[in-house]
């Protein structure tokens, strides 16, 4: 890849296909904790219901899985101070083979389930290491889903009804 940008939008598109095939509802840039000063961006959040069998219940959407992806292009992206929200039940950081073998070289825990990097022929994202730690989600699934809906609902009333 030539640029940031073009390496971002890359693997962008690898985390997109991943999550076209894997989660039953997805979306990108979500918004935890919106209007306060603890507000954090995730690049890609997914979610798969839990099933069993072939019936759904309530509990279906609370015993749910939600993946949180971060893409980062190179070092500085990461080293940046943007966008390393781990709070899903499967937490992943997507990275170049080589950034991905450099923070394994040095043994470097950005505090993710997995390091995803994309295939030598660059068809699909594979896990390049799993480091030690790990986010954990910390918040309920009817909220999680709220802020994926966010940002898949352009539709989606902002602001309060009037009572």
């Amino acid at each position: 890849m030539d640029t940031r940008g073009e390496t971002t939008r890359m693997l962008s598109a690898m985390v997109e296909r991943r999550l076209s095939r894997s989660a039953m509802l997805w979306s990108r840039e979500v918004v935890l904790d919106g209007g306060t000063d603890r507000m954090r961006r995730v690049d890609y959040v997914g979610f798969c219901p839990y099933r069993d069998g072939y019936r759904a219940c309530a509990a279906s959407l609370e015993l749910g899985v939600f993946d949180f992806y971060e893409v980062k292009s190179c070092l500085d992206d990461l080293r940046s101070g943007h966008g390393l929200t781990f709070r899903g039940d499967r937490n992943y950081l997507v990275a170049t083979r080589e950034l991905a073998d450099w923070l394994r070289d040095h043994n470097i825990s950005p505090g993710c389930d997995a390091v995803l990097a994309p295939t030598r022929d660059g068809s699909r994202l594979v896990e390049a290491y799993r480091p030690i730690g790990g986010g954990q989600r910390d918040r309920t699934a009817a909220e999680l889903l709220m802020c994926v809906l966010d940002g898949t609902c352009p539709h989606l009333r902002k602001e309060p009804l009037e009572p």
